[in-house]
């Protein structure tokens, strides 16, 4: 390339481009002729060459045209560093230009297979991962990334909600444009070696913005790969400029009424990566129905997927829930008696999935919906395309066309534009669109503040050493100065005079995860049952947990911690990280000491285990864990009449009140029914009898 020359850059290879491409015909050829000399043809627009059928929105009047691949989809020097050496300027392009090489020959597999009637593609691990991390920076390479990061040759300048977060890092690298930490986070991912055992995460995300590593990460952790054709021959898949952003979830609108700020929130459920008109590979949650998962007998497994879409959707639900899809099968080259052993040769079964009418025009509607910041809309067939626009225009907003946030007014636009190029057409849509309300909130720069401090201490904690860290010195010294307990073995005894150390944080995580598991099983087994009934399962399996040895008491603290900050980071700040989702393991590891809060401070102190509980519940509640579904369980919930000084908790030297109930004290028939699936009645608002009495305590003494 010349120095100086502008180049035309794809954020949308090529090579995918020519997939919904046919060969120009020039109109004013004589009869089947291809060839036309006498007429002047426009650059890139021969006969022969390779053009989209694409719904040109650049203008007012929206208008069908035939575009060359070689001029769509891009900017003028989009990915040039800025660098004094001009080889050095178009090393990101040359980068994406070897990776869309190797992603390229994955297409022509998948679109092989299909064209063969194979009913499933195989690929490796390595394969796979690299296919995924080709779909992520579709997304992340894209107009819409480039637009926020291009718009300004400063900090002050950029307009996001991860302002504070980039002007830190920014410091701390020596940038001076935003871009140049986009440029940085892109190059950093197509460079990166994606092992099988995933260590690359842990050296990604200290070379690079921490949000960006995050972004990348969490769309591995939580997602899986499906490939879909449409069962009817007739229907086709579009593609917007837009389309590798777009995603579909339950979403709810927000506008501080102090400030008129918008905001929202949002739980994304599916991602829409196009490879032709009659392939589409979805990225389907982890935490929606999926046959193979929710066949597993393990009660402990049912659960675990339980309290994930609890905790994820809420009252929410994916409009594709229904999706017929499931995850690919998988090969193991190599297999151990204790567990599985990941390689890079391990080999996956994908199948090719025939989706209904109704899925194809969803997925189709949801492109729409989110297309109005493009420029263009490419289909494959007109006649098509209009009848997908004339059912979007006039379908009862099932899919989308609900208006409202700060792009109200420009959806709005878009979906008349739209009407006006049907009624140009020659088709007399009715356009049919919902004015969405948003709720009312206050307090959101507040709310953003506490955003950033969460999401500053997340990045401290995924990015330290261990030796860094003060909740090792907490848990090191606690054990040494709690309460006097009642043990039955000498061994026990030695556990609760004992500080902290590696060898007692094997089985104090082990403990605890049993601990966590039982909360669990309590809750939601007893969802049914009189909210009587369930405080009192509370405050018994409360009171029981803080008679354990400080340390114990705490490490549950933190284990709660760990899965409330993987809450809170999609709740409150998740767009700063853009996460797509919350993906947790059921295990104590190191990072759960890393969760800090005020129960901390309370470490030097004795009689601990009741004033960090109470710490926690009340930071929990005040960041609005109470309106979890998730985190309810974790708090006392309180009774009609209820005030919280009657819920109390026995500590050492105070007579237990009527609702301090501790296990040993217990009678068989006064323990609560903590299945929540006995017969049970209340009794002066005092205990609750069950049958089943053994089984709890059976429960209980395994904690």
């Amino acid at each position: 390339m010349q120095p100086g020359k502008q180049e035309f850059q794809h954020f949308i290879p090529q090579f995918l481009l020519r997939n919904f491409a046919h060969p120009y015909v020039c109109p004013k050829a004589p009869g089947p002729r291809k060839k036309c000399k006498k007429h002047r043809h426009e650059k890139n627009k021969y006969p022969g060459d390779p053009v989209l059928n694409c719904l040109d929105m650049s203008s007012q009047d929206f208008s069908m045209q035939e575009a060359p691949v070689s001029r769509i989809c891009g900017e003028n020097d989009m990915y040039m560093v800025a660098d004094s050496s001009a080889s050095n300027r178009r090393r990101l392009e040359t980068k994406f230009s070897n990776l869309e090489l190797k992603a390229s020959q994955l297409y022509r597999r998948i679109i092989g297979a299909f064209e063969s009637q194979q009913p499933r593609v195989c690929m490796t691990r390595a394969e796979k991962d690299l296919l995924r991390k080709f779909f992520f920076l579709l997304r992340f390479r894209g107009g819409q990334f480039y637009r926020v990061f291009h718009n300004s040759d400063s900090i002050d300048g950029y307009d996001d909600n991860n302002k504070e977060l980039l002007r830190g890092y920014m410091e701390r690298k020596g940038f001076v444009r935003p871009i140049d930490v986009w440029y940085e986070s892109l190059e950093a991912i197509i460079d990166v070696e994606m092992d099988a055992k995933r260590e690359w995460e842990k050296h990604l995300v200290t070379k690079i913005f921490f949000s960006h590593a995050e972004f990348f990460i969490d769309c591995f952790g939580a997602t899986y790969m499906t490939i879909c054709t449409p069962k009817n021959r007739n229907l086709e898949f579009i593609l917007s400029e837009n389309s590798y952003n777009a995603r579909e979830g339950p979403v709810k609108r927000f506008q501080d009424v102090e400030t008129g700020e918008y905001t929202s929130s949002f739980a994304p459920c599916h991602e829409f990566s196009v490879i032709s008109p009659r392939l589409m590979v979805i990225i389907r949650s982890q935490h929606l129905p999926e046959p193979t998962d929710d066949s597993i007998p393990d009660e402990d497994v049912r659960m675990h997927r339980e309290i994930m879409r609890q905790s994820y959707l809420g009252s929410g639900k994916s409009i594709l829930e229904d999706l017929p899809v499931h995850k690919a099968a998988c090969d193991y080259r190599r297999m151990s008696i204790n567990e599985r052993v990941y390689d890079k040769d391990d080999t996956f079964y994908f199948n090719i999935f025939k989706i209904s009418d109704e899925h194809v025009r969803i997925v189709n509607g949801l492109l729409l919906d989110l297309a109005f910041p493009s420029k263009r809309i490419i289909f494959n067939r007109t006649d098509a395309f209009l009848d997908l626009l004339e059912w979007f225009l006039t379908e009862p907003c099932d899919v989308g066309k609900n208006v409202g946030g700060k792009d109200k007014y420009q959806i709005l636009k878009y979906l008349l534009d739209l009407t006006r190029f049907m009624h140009a057409n020659g088709r007399a849509v009715k356009l049919v669109w919902n004015l969405s309300g948003e709720l009312e909130t206050t307090g959101t720069n507040v709310s953003r503040v506490k955003e950033i401090a969460h999401a500053r201490f997340f990045e401290d904690m995924k990015t330290s050493k261990r030796n860094d860290s003060p909740a090792y010195l907490y848990y090191e010294r606690l054990g040494k100065a709690g309460p006097s307990q009642r043990c039955e073995r000498s061994d026990e005894a030695d556990l609760f005079v004992q500080g902290g150390a590696p060898e007692t944080y094997m089985e104090d995580g082990k403990q605890v995860c049993s601990m966590f598991f039982f909360w669990c099983k309590v809750y939601f087994g007893s969802r049914s049952v009189p909210t009587a009934i369930r405080r009192r399962n509370t405050i018994l399996i409360m009171d029981a947990f803080k008679r354990l040895p400080c340390r114990r008491f705490w490490v549950y603290l933190k284990y709660v911690r760990q899965y409330q900050f993987r809450f809170f980071q999609v709740k409150l700040f998740g767009h700063l990280y853009g996460l797509d989702t919350s993906h947790m393991c059921f295990q104590a590891s190191e990072k759960t000491f890393d969760q800090t809060g005020p129960e901390d401070v309370l470490t030097y102190g004795k009689e601990l285990n009741h004033a960090m509980y109470k710490a926690f519940e009340e930071q929990v509640t005040g960041l609005g864990g109470s309106e979890s579904e998730f985190f309810k369980m974790f708090l006392i919930p309180q009774g009609v009449g209820d005030s919280e000084d009657e819920v109390a908790t026995s500590t050492r030297g105070q007579r237990p009140r009527e609702y301090d109930v501790v296990i040993d004290d217990v009678d068989e028939d006064e323990i609560v029914d903590l299945a929540g699936n006995q017969a049970c009645k209340v009794e002066d608002g005092a205990h609750v009898k069950v049958q089943d009495s053994e089984h709890v305590r059976g429960m209980l003494s395994h904690i």
